[in-house]
Protein backbone atom coordinates (compact mmCIF):
# COMPACT_ATOMS: atom_id res chain seq x y z
CA UNK A 1 0.00 0.00 0.00
CA UNK A 2 1.71 3.07 -0.84
CA UNK A 3 1.33 6.30 1.63
CA UNK A 4 -1.22 7.70 -0.15
CA UNK A 5 -4.03 4.49 -0.29
CA UNK A 6 -6.59 4.73 2.63
CA UNK A 7 -7.65 1.65 4.42
CA UNK A 8 -10.92 0.77 3.63
CA UNK A 9 -13.10 1.10 6.69
CA UNK A 10 -14.53 -2.32 7.53
CA UNK A 11 -15.91 -3.07 11.24
CA UNK A 12 -14.63 -6.35 12.28
CA UNK A 13 -18.08 -7.98 12.47
CA UNK A 14 -18.94 -7.33 9.00
CA UNK A 15 -15.59 -9.99 7.80
CA UNK A 16 -15.68 -13.71 7.99
CA UNK A 17 -13.11 -15.30 9.40
CA UNK A 18 -11.51 -16.08 5.44
CA UNK A 19 -11.15 -12.59 5.22
CA UNK A 20 -8.57 -12.57 8.41
CA UNK A 21 -5.01 -13.80 7.98
CA UNK A 22 -2.65 -15.66 10.45
CA UNK A 23 0.56 -12.67 10.96
CA UNK A 24 3.34 -13.61 12.87
CA UNK A 25 4.26 -10.64 15.21
CA UNK A 26 7.72 -9.60 16.71
CA UNK A 27 7.43 -12.53 19.32
CA UNK A 28 6.42 -15.15 17.41
CA UNK A 29 2.85 -15.25 18.35
CA UNK A 30 0.51 -15.95 15.54
CA UNK A 31 -2.32 -12.67 15.32
CA UNK A 32 -5.15 -12.45 13.17
CA UNK A 33 -5.04 -9.47 10.80
CA UNK A 34 -7.73 -8.26 9.06
CA UNK A 35 -5.99 -5.95 5.49
CA UNK A 36 -8.11 -3.13 5.21
CA UNK A 37 -9.00 -2.51 9.06
CA UNK A 38 -8.19 0.36 10.56
CA UNK A 39 -7.65 -1.15 14.23
CA UNK A 40 -6.98 1.92 15.52
CA UNK A 41 -10.02 3.67 14.96
CA UNK A 42 -12.11 0.53 15.40
CA UNK A 43 -10.59 0.46 19.17
CA UNK A 44 -11.43 4.34 19.78
CA UNK A 45 -14.35 4.11 18.42
CA UNK A 46 -15.90 1.18 19.92
CA UNK A 47 -18.62 1.60 22.68
CA UNK A 48 -16.49 0.76 25.42
CA UNK A 49 -13.46 2.72 25.09
CA UNK A 50 -15.25 5.85 26.21
CA UNK A 51 -17.77 4.27 28.55
CA UNK A 52 -16.15 2.59 31.81
CA UNK A 53 -16.53 -1.22 32.24
CA UNK A 54 -19.58 -1.91 34.68
CA UNK A 55 -20.27 -4.95 36.17
CA UNK A 56 -22.34 -6.73 38.40
CA UNK A 57 -21.59 -8.84 41.78
CA UNK A 58 -23.91 -11.56 43.19
CA UNK A 59 -24.29 -11.01 47.47
CA UNK A 60 -25.26 -14.59 47.82
CA UNK A 61 -25.73 -14.33 51.50
CA UNK A 62 -28.20 -11.25 51.59
CA UNK A 63 -29.77 -12.08 47.88
CA UNK A 64 -28.45 -8.72 46.70
CA UNK A 65 -26.84 -8.32 43.17
CA UNK A 66 -24.46 -5.19 44.03
CA UNK A 67 -23.05 -3.06 40.92
CA UNK A 68 -18.96 -2.65 40.13
CA UNK A 69 -16.78 -0.78 37.77
CA UNK A 70 -13.13 -1.96 36.70
CA UNK A 71 -10.26 -0.46 37.85
CA UNK A 72 -8.58 2.22 35.66
CA UNK A 73 -5.21 1.78 34.97
CA UNK A 74 -3.83 4.72 37.07
CA UNK A 75 -6.01 3.59 40.31
CA UNK A 76 -4.27 -0.33 39.50
CA UNK A 77 -1.27 1.42 39.74
CA UNK A 78 -2.09 3.46 43.11
CA UNK A 79 -3.64 0.99 44.91
CA UNK A 80 -0.31 -1.73 44.22
CA UNK A 81 1.88 0.33 45.17
CA UNK A 82 0.46 1.52 48.42
CA UNK A 83 -0.43 -1.74 49.33
CA UNK A 84 2.78 -3.62 48.77
CA UNK A 85 5.76 -3.41 50.57
CA UNK A 86 9.47 -4.10 49.31
CA UNK A 87 11.95 -6.01 52.22
CA UNK A 88 15.16 -6.85 51.52
CA UNK A 89 15.67 -10.74 52.98
CA UNK A 90 18.66 -10.77 55.81
CA UNK A 91 22.23 -10.53 55.07
CA UNK A 92 21.63 -10.83 50.98
CA UNK A 93 21.30 -8.76 48.21
CA UNK A 94 17.80 -9.90 47.51
CA UNK A 95 14.50 -7.90 47.81
CA UNK A 96 11.00 -9.55 47.58
CA UNK A 97 7.94 -7.88 47.49
CA UNK A 98 4.87 -8.37 50.15
CA UNK A 99 1.36 -7.46 49.20
CA UNK A 100 -1.10 -6.86 51.83
CA UNK A 101 -4.01 -8.86 50.89
CA UNK A 102 -6.41 -7.06 53.11
CA UNK A 103 -5.91 -3.53 52.32
CA UNK A 104 -5.48 -4.53 48.81
CA UNK A 105 -9.03 -6.04 48.67
CA UNK A 106 -10.31 -3.05 50.70
CA UNK A 107 -8.71 -0.57 48.44
CA UNK A 108 -10.22 -2.38 45.37
CA UNK A 109 -13.73 -2.34 46.91
CA UNK A 110 -13.76 0.96 48.19
CA UNK A 111 -12.86 2.01 44.24
CA UNK A 112 -15.15 0.17 42.43
CA UNK A 113 -18.02 -0.64 44.72
CA UNK A 114 -21.02 1.76 42.92
CA UNK A 115 -23.36 1.32 45.69
CA UNK A 116 -23.02 1.12 48.41
CA UNK A 117 -20.73 4.04 48.03
CA UNK A 118 -17.77 3.65 51.17
CA UNK A 119 -16.81 6.99 50.12
CA UNK A 120 -19.54 8.70 51.21
CA UNK A 121 -19.07 9.48 54.97
CA UNK A 122 -23.08 9.89 55.90
CA UNK A 123 -23.18 6.15 54.31
CA UNK A 124 -20.39 4.63 56.17
CA UNK A 125 -22.12 6.34 59.26
CA UNK A 126 -25.35 4.59 58.36
CA UNK A 127 -23.55 1.21 58.34
CA UNK A 128 -21.40 2.05 61.50
CA UNK A 129 -24.98 2.55 63.49
CA UNK A 130 -26.89 -0.42 61.72
CA UNK A 131 -23.48 -2.59 63.28
CA UNK A 132 -23.93 -0.87 67.02
CA UNK A 133 -20.21 0.41 66.48
CA UNK A 134 -20.88 4.47 65.58
CA UNK A 135 -16.91 5.34 65.82
CA UNK A 136 -15.98 2.52 63.71
CA UNK A 137 -16.63 4.05 60.50
CA UNK A 138 -13.47 4.21 58.70
CA UNK A 139 -13.83 2.31 54.84
CA UNK A 140 -11.93 -0.52 56.51
CA UNK A 141 -14.16 -0.94 59.12
CA UNK A 142 -17.36 -0.55 56.94
CA UNK A 143 -16.34 -3.50 54.37
CA UNK A 144 -15.85 -5.53 57.62
CA UNK A 145 -19.17 -4.97 59.06
CA UNK A 146 -21.02 -5.56 55.91
CA UNK A 147 -19.12 -8.45 54.49
CA UNK A 148 -17.27 -11.92 55.81
CA UNK A 149 -14.20 -12.46 55.08
CA UNK A 150 -14.78 -14.93 52.30
CA UNK A 151 -17.01 -12.36 50.74
CA UNK A 152 -14.58 -9.57 50.60
CA UNK A 153 -12.18 -11.69 48.38
CA UNK A 154 -14.88 -12.81 46.21
CA UNK A 155 -16.21 -9.20 45.23
CA UNK A 156 -12.41 -8.05 45.11
CA UNK A 157 -11.98 -10.83 42.63
CA UNK A 158 -15.45 -9.82 40.60
CA UNK A 159 -13.62 -6.23 40.47
CA UNK A 160 -10.60 -7.53 39.65
CA UNK A 161 -11.82 -9.52 36.43
CA UNK A 162 -13.64 -6.80 35.38
CA UNK A 163 -10.98 -5.01 34.61
CA UNK A 164 -9.16 -7.56 32.66
CA UNK A 165 -7.57 -9.85 34.60
CA UNK A 166 -8.34 -13.45 34.83
CA UNK A 167 -9.67 -13.01 31.07
CA UNK A 168 -8.04 -16.03 28.80
CA UNK A 169 -6.70 -13.82 25.96
CA UNK A 170 -5.92 -17.03 24.52
CA UNK A 171 -9.30 -18.71 24.19
CA UNK A 172 -10.34 -14.99 22.85
CA UNK A 173 -7.72 -15.60 20.21
CA UNK A 174 -8.96 -19.58 19.38
CA UNK A 175 -12.54 -18.65 19.51
CA UNK A 176 -11.60 -16.11 16.57
CA UNK A 177 -10.26 -18.32 14.36
CA UNK A 178 -12.33 -21.35 14.96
Amino acid sequence: MSGNENPVQTSPAEMSNADMTDVENSAGNKTLYAPGINVLDAILNGEEFSNPVVGEWIWKRKGVTLPVRALENNEFREVNRKNTKRLQVRNTQQVINDLDSEGYNNDIIARCLLDPNLNDPQVRHRIAQAKGLPDRNTIPDCIGHLFLPGEVTSLAMKIIEISGFNNDEEETVNTLKA
